[in-house]
């Protein structure tokens, strides 16, 4: 089964994938009627599924999922749409519809998780369960994650139930139990014990997202697996003593050694299929940027860090934020965004780049003294990179010696 995570995918891309009858469109200039849904008389309809959803408490731990499940039962019974409710716990529960296809293709499966993280309710400006909508947001743990997505699928069904929609494979919803942290009441449960009621050729879950710029989506990215977490053991030896009297032999002091090594290990950087296309499609943006088009690059990578700011490549993008400025001639703003990565992504490997371009900057501003010390701290701290042979070079160039102190 082959997952395509895409953060918050709701109806577009199922219905993207799936031929629909509808609200009759004619796409200007194609001679071509298109089908699709009135999506506006839409509207309420999938906003009330979705607050009803997240007014459910179902916090992980300690889960509660059975009351999602219900509900969604009895929505796809309403509705005459087949669905099961498998549980390991009863108050675990997994919901399984299915619509039926011609068969010409192995089914496709869209996946949501009902259950949500625990929640501090007094940080809350609105209960957290409470669906609050104010300003044009909607209020609750699990509008992002994940019965967004739940809703989606939920809405796909119905639509896809309600237009007969002609099926050339089978279309298999399946709300999720236990997915934060205890999925051997979900989704190893299902894949044990009745992996047949949702086996797939695709996936359509949660991960990924789309970045917009003045309302147009301008790219998608996409998940296709998740990181599997490895326990390592760590066993250190020594002698006992008291602690009036450090010894050398003490174990925890080598443990903890040990756990530091493992800490300031950097792995070779490999480019898979998956995360080759992904820079491919981010080479565009710099593309912007090197052809000169400042602005929209610098939407683009302010946008990026406005979507994804913890993500490991929101130090790129403040780098090349930094890198435009400098560009530009505006050296004290460079100097900020090289500074942020400096002190916010102090594992990022731009760190380096970083303090070297912050040292030019500092020297174009005509703090020399400034720029000589950030050089020789590339120097110091990355010795044998391409940056401190960069400092060193440039070192040389202001005649000052370019060994470290």
């Amino acid at each position: 089964m082959k997952g395509l995570g895409i953060r918050g995918w709701g109806l577009a891309a199922a219905f993207a994938a799936l031929p629909l009858v509808a609200t009759l469109a004619q796409t200007p200039g194609s001679g071509r009627v298109r089908l699709q849904p009135d999506w506006t008389a839409l509207e309420p309809e999938m906003m009330e599924q979705f607050q009803a959803v997240l007014r459910f408490d179902t916090r992980n731990p300690p889960g509660n999922e059975h009351i999602v499940a219900e509900y969604l039962k009895g929505v796809f019974d309403k509705a005459g749409i087949p669905a099961q409710i498998f549980a390991l716990d009863a108050k675990r529960s997994n919901v399984v519809a299915r619509l039926k296809g011609n068969g010409k293709k192995k089914p496709l499966l869209i996946l949501g998780h009902s259950d949500v993280v625990t929640v501090d309710e007094a940080k809350w400006k609105f209960p957290p369960f409470s669906a609050t909508r104010d300003g044009g947001w909607v209020y609750a743990r699990g509008t992002v994650d994940d019965k967004d997505n739940l809703t989606g699928g939920l809405m796909t069904m119905l639509l896809l139930k309600r237009f007969k929609v002609p099926l050339d494979r089978d279309v298999i919803f399946l709300s999720e139990a236990g997915e934060e942290g205890s999925s051997n009441f979900g989704m190893q449960f299902m894949v044990s014990q009745h992996y047949p009621e949702i086996e797939s050729e695709y996936c359509l879950a949660e991960g990924g997202g789309a970045i917009r710029i003045g309302g147009v989506a301008k790219y998608t990215t996409v998940e296709t697996l998740e990181k599997i977490p490895r326990g390592i053991e760590l066993v250190a030896h020594g002698i006992s003593g008291h602690g009036s009297i450090p010894l050398k032999s003490n174990a925890i002091v080598h443990l903890a050694g040990a756990v530091a090594k493992v800490g300031e290990w950097r792995p070779e950087i490999r480019f898979n299929e998956t995360t080759g296309s992904y820079f491919r499609g981010l080479a565009q943006i710099m593309r912007d940027f090197t052809g000169g088009k400042y602005d929209l690059a610098k939407q683009e990578f302010s946008d990026y860090m406005t979507n994804f700011p913890t993500n490991d490549l929101a130090s790129n993008a403040q780098f090349y934020l930094g890198e435009i400025d400098y560009a530009q001639g505006n050296y004290k703003v460079a100097i900020v965004s090289y500074t942020k990565v400096i002190a916010q992504y102090p594992r990022s490997f731009k760190v380096a780049a970083s303090q070297l371009k912050k040292a030019q900057a500092e020297i174009k501003l005509g703090n020399k003294q400034a720029g000589i010390r950030d050089l020789h701290e590339v120097v110091r701290k990355y010795p044998g990179s391409d940056e401190a042979r960069q400092a060193q070079a440039r070192l040389r160039e202001l005649g000052v010696s370019a060994t470290t102190r």
